[in-house]
């Protein structure tokens, strides 16, 4: 059998992919909104629990009113998020192999947190008979399916994060 030598690869006239540069950086200002918002969102919900549950128990001997129970689950849920936004943050800085990975786990679990809210939030409207707060919720959810649709395949297929993470 003869050797064959493979010629050399053509010069495509491009630079190798190398570093944090191109689209890494949509997802690190990604990362660091969310984790402010969640942050944020998540002491407005603390707060509008507590308040509601203090009104609940002012009326009368309900324990937990619609309002405090949807705040409250909204709150943990957002704090888990936006300390793992954080965690993902430094994770992408440090160029750690599990970054593609965690990325994807950040955008499915940014999904379900709010398909959560929106859920809360409807059962609130129904009880509560007013349904002007729906196309808010469902826009921003709607929003981040769209957003999820784009980097989850980003982070899975992408040549600069193989470059940057994988390699």
């Amino acid at each position: 059998m003869q050797d064959i030598d493979e010629p050399p690869p053509a010069d495509t006239g491009r630079a190798p992919l190398v570093g944090l540069g191109g689209l890494l950086l949509l997802p690190i200002l990604h990362l660091v909104v969310n984790a402010l918002v969640l942050l944020f969102d998540a002491i407005g919900a603390f707060v509008q629990s507590s308040e509601a549950a203090a009104t609940a128990r002012a009326v009368g001997p309900v324990i937990w009113s619609p309002v405090a129970h949807y705040a409250f689950v909204f709150a943990f849920f957002a704090l888990v998020a936006a300390a793992y936004a954080v965690f993902c943050l430094v994770q992408l800085l440090r160029k750690k192999k599990a970054v593609p990975s965690l990325m994807v786990i950040f955008y499915v679990l940014m999904m379900g947190v709010l398909c959560i809210r929106y859920m809360e939030v409807k059962r609130i409207a129904e009880l509560t008979g007013s349904p002007k707060d729906l196309g808010d919720e469902f826009t921003f959810t709607v929003r981040m399916l769209i957003a999820s649709a784009i980097w989850i395949p980003y982070f899975l297929v992408s040549q600069r994060v193989k470059n940057t993470f994988v390699r």
